[in-house]
């Protein structure tokens, strides 16, 4: 689309503004006090009657207050959903009072000069100040509406003079607005980018994540595979005194190539699935590791754990894979079991070949038994 026709959708202006929030109440908190300090500076060099030089002082010294106030109170966020009305108040009053004491003292030039420098700090804020562009319209339409009462009500300059000022009040407020529709459009623009940006970083990081977690995880049985154990294992070797005693524990299911003879593959897969998931459930906590480690073979590491205590994991595992009752025509228990192998290390150094060839020689002894039993 054309960028003057840019516009965002009430949820994506939503995220803008909490956004830009914080930074635009800094900037409006900095243009209240530069407003305040500037107000004050040129009282110095403003002459008024003896009558009303008072008055003059006071109302100055007001309203530089009420800006003085505002900026800790907009950094400090206490208008977060009024700061327009914080910036559009004082705004106003300041013109009137510009423009009031103008008519009261009947000096057309001090009306002039009071006059100006209230429209330019009004140009000023509707510059730069960060809030809705249809309080800023208000904001400048009223400013130069409120400046024309006062500089059309003075009687010291002639008509012509006093229709030339009002115009250009007008025409330079009508131009600061539409600059700053513009500014309002790349501002939109910028955010569109950066959040698209955004998003495609996150969704970078989700796929790289979603690929990591592939390359580790088993598609089917949905337990860390082989290729995790090994890399587990290797990055173990250094800090192996926190881990000892430590127990493996390698897992077969019997006579599973019988299964998928006679019932078929995808059977087979939940059977693998459904052995996975009941094994996984007697687990103690996150640092017990399973994984699948052929195709009818998971292999478990608990640390901390003596042979008494691995003998026991070992076996409630086993009693959830015979709950499972899942049928296996080719077993003598007609139902799907699982035979356990299990080795203990009590002291170091970590050998973890060597305790996994232990437990695959137990994991033998307990099929040669008869299956469907844990062996040491």
């Amino acid at each position: 689309m054309r960028r003057r026709d840019l516009k965002l959708p009430p949820d994506i202006m939503a995220l803008y503004k909490e956004r830009s929030q914080a930074s635009s109440m800094k900037m409006m908190a900095a243009w209240c006090l530069g407003v305040s300090f500037v107000n004050i500076a040129t009282a110095a060099f403003d002459y008024q009657p003896p009558a009303y030089l008072l008055a003059d002082f006071v109302s100055r010294f007001i309203i530089s207050l009420m800006f003085f106030i505002s900026a800790p109170a907009l950094r400090l966020k206490l208008f977060r959903n009024r700061a327009q009305y914080v910036i559009i108040l004082p705004c106003l009053l300041m013109v009137a009072t510009a423009g009031a004491f103008g008519l009261i003292t009947h000096d057309a030039v001090a009306l002039d000069r009071k006059v100006s420098m209230t429209i330019v700090a009004i140009y000023t804020a509707v510059l730069f100040v960060e809030i809705d562009m249809r309080h800023l319209i208000f904001l400048g339409v009223s400013s130069i509406c409120v400046a024309a009462i006062f500089v059309a009500g003075c009687g010291g300059n002639n008509i012509h003079d006093r229709l030339q000022l009002i115009v250009f009040y007008g025409l330079t407020m009508c131009a600061i607005l539409y600059a700053r529709k513009v500014q309002n459009i790349y501002h939109y623009q910028i955010f569109l980018l950066r959040t698209r940006e955004e998003i495609n970083i996150r969704a970078a990081v989700d796929r790289s994540e979603l690929l990591s977690e592939l390359a580790y995880v088993d598609k089917l049985t949905q337990v860390p595979n082989r290729r995790y154990f090994d890399e587990f294992c290797e990055g173990i070797d250094d800090e192996t005194e926190n881990l000892f005693p430590l127990a493996i524990c390698l897992v077969d299911i019997d006579q599973f190539k019988g299964l998928n003879d006679s019932l078929g593959h995808l059977r087979g897969d939940g059977c693998l699935i459904m052995v996975a998931a009941a094994i996984r459930k007697t687990m103690r906590d996150s640092n017990d590791i399973m994984a699948r480690y052929g195709g009818e073979e998971f292999i478990i590491l608990l640390p901390h754990t003596t042979l008494p205590g691995a003998l026991r994991a070992a076996e409630r595992a086993r009693a959830a894979v015979l709950n499972l009752m899942y049928p296996n025509p080719a077993s003598a228990f007609a139902v799907v079991t699982a035979s356990f192998g299990v080795a203990v290390s009590a002291a170091g150094p970590l050998n973890i070949v060597g305790m996994i060839a232990q437990a695959d020689a137990a994991l033998y002894r307990a099929k040669t038994q008869g299956r469907n039993c844990v062996v040491s």
